[in-house]
């Protein structure tokens, strides 16, 4: 090799090293950009600009893979008219290396049968050259397509290949990021809207107990979720008679939340209409099965509490049978009084029973979260665990009562998520009556 070829050699050598350093400057700039911003409708904007600019392309787009709808998208700024583009998996040159992760590098996009030509004839736009690859996350997975057209200095190049591979690594982490931040955003979003509507649906549970001779109350709701679909009421009919009401919307969560909140409005907006529990159920439940979604239903319990003859008279629209503690006796009955939970049917059937309350007598209303609890195991609480509770310590107050009922489920329940909503109501008869 003579001298001349040497300084060819070098000067060669040294082109390429100042060639892959600008590019390496490249890429450190366009990590920077495309960590600058967690909005992923400007970061996709943001990335495909980037990439256009390093690679002197005249057009681009960076589309991401919806799994659920089998498609690719993309968000389009700037255009009122256009919120996202979208095309099937599979189909065209973006969907087909989205599918089979191919490098696809064409130097005449017309006369690639996979090229869709429509864009091009409606708009007059000419696609000449077009460079498509995937991206791909940290695992190797596909979670999108680069897609850029029309490279200003002749085709595409191995090296433009080299640094779009390279920013795709920059541009998943940042993806992945603002993804996880609009997931958060989301979440706190609708932590905010769930304490909201938790804070709504406290204000529908009676703040007061009703104070009557001869009885004493005790009463909560507990939501399996920040809402849930139990709810318990107490409505003053005058100073010796109380009506109260359990029920329990199927399912969890906020669409049960709303539907108990219907059927409490619906409830106290009849209460002073009807004389008897099961007329005021059937009135209800008139109402209700044309407001309630198909399928959905509620099960409620009404009672009538009399303070003067110390009976109390209920009804029953396929509620959790009530327990009657008896003190002469240390027992506890079960009430098996039947009836069709409401909204299933137009005309609702169910009865009427009424219990002379003898004094230190307790009756319990509760929702089947409480027999339906589960311990680690998978095994029921159930109504032969709660009745034989019930006899043990029926003796006690109300409030007793109810909070003793409430530990053993907690106990029995230890290292088990609460799996639906509880609410339980006790009554007690106190004194004799005059």
């Amino acid at each position: 090799m003579d001298f001349l070829d040497q300084i060819k050699r070098k000067h060669v050598n040294e082109e390429i090293a100042g060639s892959q350093i600008k590019r390496y400057k490249q890429l450190i700039e366009a990590a920077k950009i495309v960590n600058s911003t967690l909005d992923l409708g400007k970061l996709l904007n943001i990335i495909a600009e980037t990439a256009l600019r390093n690679i002197d392309a005249d057009r681009g787009t960076l589309y991401l893979i919806d799994e659920a709808r089998k498609e690719l998208w993309s968000k389009v700024l700037n255009d009122p008219s256009l919120n996202e583009i979208r095309l099937p998996l599979g189909k065209g040159i973006a969907g087909h290396v989205a599918v089979t992760g191919h490098v696809l590098n064409i130097v005449d996009a017309h006369s690639d049968p996979r090229f869709n030509p429509e864009y091009d004839r409606k708009t007059g736009y000419q696609t000449k050259t077009i460079l498509c690859m995937p991206l791909r996350n940290k695992d190797g997975k596909i979670i999108g397509v680069f897609q850029l057209l029309n490279r200003r200095n002749g085709t595409f190049t191995d090296d433009d290949v080299s640094f779009i591979d390279a920013l795709s690594v920059h541009a998943t982490i940042a993806i992945e990021n603002a993804r996880l931040y609009e997931q958060e955003r989301q979440k706190i979003a609708m932590e905010k809207e769930f304490i909201a509507a938790r804070e709504v649906q406290m204000s529908l549970i009676p703040k007061h107990l009703p104070k009557m001779d001869n009885f004493a109350f005790a009463a909560c709701t507990i939501p399996a979720r920040e809402v849930g679909g139990d709810y318990y009421d107490f409505i003053r009919l005058n100073d010796q008679r109380c009506e109260l009401v359990i029920a329990d919307v199927a399912g969890k969560g906020l669409s049960a939340a709303l539907l108990a909140a219907m059927g409490k409005g619906v409830f106290y907006s009849q209460a002073v209409q009807y004389l008897s529990p099961v007329a005021h159920l059937k009135g209800c439940n008139h109402i209700l099965k044309h407001q309630f979604p198909k399928n959905s239903f509620i099960t409620m319990l009404v009672a009538i509490v009399d303070s003067k003859t110390m009976t109390i008279t209920f009804a029953n629209a396929g509620h959790c049978y009530p327990l009657l503690y008896k003190s002469n006796l240390k027992t506890a009955e079960l009430l098996t009084t039947k009836g069709m939970a409401m909204t299933l049917a137009d005309d609702l059937l169910c009865n009427e029973y009424s219990i002379h309350m003898q004094p230190n007598d307790c009756l319990i209303l509760y929702s089947d979260g409480i027999t339906e609890a589960e311990n680690i195991t998978k095994a029921f609480f159930d109504i032969d665990r709660l009745q034989t509770l019930v006899a043990r310590i029926g003796h006690h107050t109300a409030e007793t009562v109810l909070q003793l009922i409430l530990d053993e489920i907690r106990e029995f329940s230890k290292g088990n998520d609460q799996s639906d909503d509880i609410t339980l109501i006790v009554v007690k008869a106190t004194n004799k009556p005059d």
